[in-house]
């Protein structure tokens, strides 16, 4: 079994510690070869895991002007959001900093690798939503469309959908903009009208 094959199965199983042991090894035998990257990138998800930011951060700030940058600034991004819902009770995170981060990832992923655009889209889709939530309690109305439209261009399902025109209805009328709030509205209806 080729050892990053066996650093991988301790990761699947929550075996962090030797995970990154093994990490590591791979890291000094091969420190500028894609093994050494993959496994640098994959020891910051570890480390994320195990709630240590700063050395997470740390080794995915070693992968800049690599080939898995785009990668590193994803687990950048992951890192200033709460994981799951216990710990959105815990942690506020920086989701304009998140969001930072995803652009600047967005600008560097190849456009033929379609599955992370798809995983970006549904981050910025959580971001976007967090955000306007933000700028609604701090009335900054015209952040809210903005961060609406955020919304709006990246929901990816149904449900997302759906939400995205309620919210960006409400930001149309925060602005003042009534028309294009109605037409969110009528959209609604028409489109989705049918769907429980």
């Amino acid at each position: 079994i080729p050892s990053i094959r066996l650093a991988d199965e301790h990761f699947t199983f929550n075996r962090f510690d030797a995970a990154i042991s093994k990490y590591n090894e791979i890291i000094e035998a091969f420190p500028d070869r894609l093994e050494g990257l993959e496994s640098t990138l994959k020891k910051g998800y570890c480390l994320a895991k195990q709630n240590k930011i700063i050395e997470a951060t740390n080794a995915f700030e070693t992968l800049q002007n690599t080939i898995l940058e785009p990668y590193a600034l994803f687990g950048m991004a992951m890192l200033e959001l709460p994981s799951n819902e216990f710990e959105l009770f815990q942690k506020d995170g920086d989701y304009k900093k998140a969001s930072e981060y995803l652009n600047q990832c967005l600008v560097l992923v190849s456009p033929e690798d379609v599955n992370f655009r798809a995983l970006l889209k549904q981050q910025f889709y959580k971001v976007y939503l967090e955000l306007s939530r933000s700028s609604v309690r701090a009335n900054k109305p015209k952040l809210f469309l903005e961060n609406a439209l955020g919304m709006s261009n990246t929901a990816s399902v149904l449900a997302e959908e759906i939400e995205s025109l309620f919210v960006l209805s409400d930001a149309y009328q925060k602005n003042g903009n009534v028309k294009n709030a109605s037409a969110c509205l009528r959209t609604l209806i028409e489109v989705y009208g049918q769907h429980e």
